[in-house]
């Protein structure tokens, strides 16, 4: 359900129409250790949108900057560049929030982790996501200390991958630093 939704608004956001026959490949990397931590700062809103607003412009390529409570669905905030669609916006933070809680991960997870090593850690929860078309990257990447929300950027692929992925962590760690 959640790559469907997914694939939907890479549809939106590239302009392309789905139901036309139009293939998107995907790849799903998904992150377990090491991700970012977040400082416990109290912040205001204003804070909050001057990280997003620096994520825009410091991410290449970067869309869409967002911070998403995973519970609801709902973005807490958000800012992009152009003009999407409201849908398009409700359809990126419903997708993080689904990717996070997704039930088939979350069983593959636990399978490996039951059936692995023996040596498995950590609270089994997805820490971020990293999907990616031809010319779109997605990250999504959840709190350390508030583990019901995420931050969520979208770029255009057109950089160079290693600093997209450079650019995106110190946006992600400069954002949760703040929200």
């Amino acid at each position: 359900m959640a790559f469907s939704a997914l694939s939907g608004a890479v549809h939106q956001l590239q302009g392309i129409r789905p139901g036309r026959g139009e293939a998107l490949a995907f790849r799903l990397v998904v992150a377990k250790a090491g991700s970012v931590s977040m400082n416990a700062a109290a912040a205001t809103k204003d804070t909050l949108d001057e990280a997003l607003d620096d994520a825009l412009a410091g991410v290449p390529g970067c869309v869409i900057a967002g911070y998403v409570d995973l519970s609801t669905g709902i973005m807490l905030g958000i800012r992009a560049k152009g003009n999407f669609p409201q849908e398009a916006l409700d359809l990126v933070s419903t997708t993080a929030a689904n990717l996070f809680g997704h039930a088939d991960l979350t069983s593959i997870e636990n399978w490996v982790l039951d059936h692995g090593d023996g040596k498995a850690s950590g609270s089994g929860q997805f820490e971020e996501f990293v999907v990616l078309s031809e010319q779109l990257m997605h990250l999504a990447a959840r709190s350390k200390e508030h583990g019901d929300n995420a931050v969520v950027l979208v770029a255009r692929r057109s950089a160079n991958f290693g600093m997209l992925m450079a650019k995106s962590r110190q946006a992600v760690s400069q954002i949760l630093g703040v929200a």
